[in-house]
């Protein structure tokens, strides 16, 4: 973003307006958080995740803060196309697609991409970290990555703020089935969300894969 506007600027009054919903720029900004999140500046996160979270309080100047950021990175090609466009419904917001109506996932997340790049050149991890590590006998379930000789595993929490699958009912449950029987099996989980990917964070656990490593 230009200028030196802040968020609480373009946020100010918003916690006590109330108007019409405005069910249109909150699809944008969540299309925008789920997509981009990584890549925005602290600024336009909250911004988005502002809209997000509150269609009935977006003022106009957020609005148009979120619309042209919109229209770049379109334009760009930085931000894929709405799968659904046009206004979004009160139903919509409220009740999101279960995840068997969802598009699966191609590839690695932005986030998961972020997290290997900070891994490799910015704390020098160490290299024997794998990813999507299947560490169940029986049931398909994966971590993101795994140091497999220590049992050491991170699992990167996405779409904590937007309704993401981790943060919907179903979705949490499973996560804790899986945890616990990680942990069954002698496993250390480490999660993460977007804001805890960062080197002070990375460090303390390539700190803990080499404690293991030397007990071993």
């Amino acid at each position: 973003m230009k200028g030196s506007v802040g968020a609480s600027t373009l946020l100010a009054g918003e916690k006590t307006r109330v108007g019409k919903p405005d069910y249109y720029t909150s699809r944008r900004a969540i299309h925008l958080l789920k997509t981009c999140g990584d890549t925005l500046s602290p600024i336009m996160y909250e911004i988005c995740e502002w809209a997000a979270n509150h269609p009935f309080q977006i003022s106009r100047k957020s609005r148009s803060v979120i619309n042209k950021a919109f229209v770049r990175l379109a334009k760009t090609g930085e931000l894929p196309p709405l799968q659904n466009p046009g206004p979004l419904r009160h139903t919509d917001y409220h009740n999101p697609p279960k995840p068997a109506q969802t598009m699966k996932p191609t590839g690695p997340s932005p986030l998961e991409k972020k997290f290997a790049l900070l891994w490799v050149h910015g704390i020098k991890g160490p290299t024997d970290v794998v990813a999507e590590h299947k560490f169940h006998p029986v049931r398909r379930w994966k971590f993101d990555f795994a140091h497999v000789a220590t049992k050491t595993a991170i699992e990167i929490e996405g779409g904590i703020w937007t309704g993401g699958r981790h943060t919907r009912g179903n979705g949490f449950e499973n996560d804790c089935e899986k945890y616990n029987a990680a942990v069954l099996l002698g496993w250390k989980v480490f999660r993460l969300t977007r804001d805890m990917i960062v080197a002070s964070e990375l460090e303390k656990i390539v700190g803990f894969i080499k404690e293991q490593a030397a007990k071993n």
